[in-house]
């Protein structure tokens, strides 16, 4: 069972956390996973690693209520330039490729 440090100095399962820490965590996960689980296109790539932005912006905000207000924008501002920046490549590469389809990253076809 994931464990996770709680003010005390005892240890408490995942139902410590509340419900926007147990939201953040499954979209924190389920953002890998649908990662790891898609091979075609870079632009489905991206937006799983947007999903997996949004579960850290909402653990920090559920885990550190003090400075969530500094972190949230900063955390927020990180991810609006790796949205442009993800958004910029995937417009040169399918400028160039014709398409955003993985199979055109493989260097050995030629």
């Amino acid at each position: 069972m994931v464990s996770f440090f709680v003010e005390s100095g005892q240890f408490a399962g995942i139902s410590s956390l509340g419900v926007m820490g147990v939201f953040s965590f499954s979209m924190f996960l389920g953002g890998w996973l649908a990662f790891g689980a898609q091979f075609k296109h870079i632009l489905s790539a991206l937006l799983c690693v947007e999903v997996v932005l949004v579960g850290v912006l909402g653990g920090i905000c559920a885990s550190v209520p003090v400075f969530s207000g500094y972190l949230f924008f900063y955390v927020l501002g990180l991810g609006v330039c790796e949205s442009a920046l993800g958004l910029s490549l995937l417009v040169v590469y399918a400028r160039s490729h014709g398409s955003d389809m993985f199979k055109g990253l493989d260097s050995t076809s030629g």
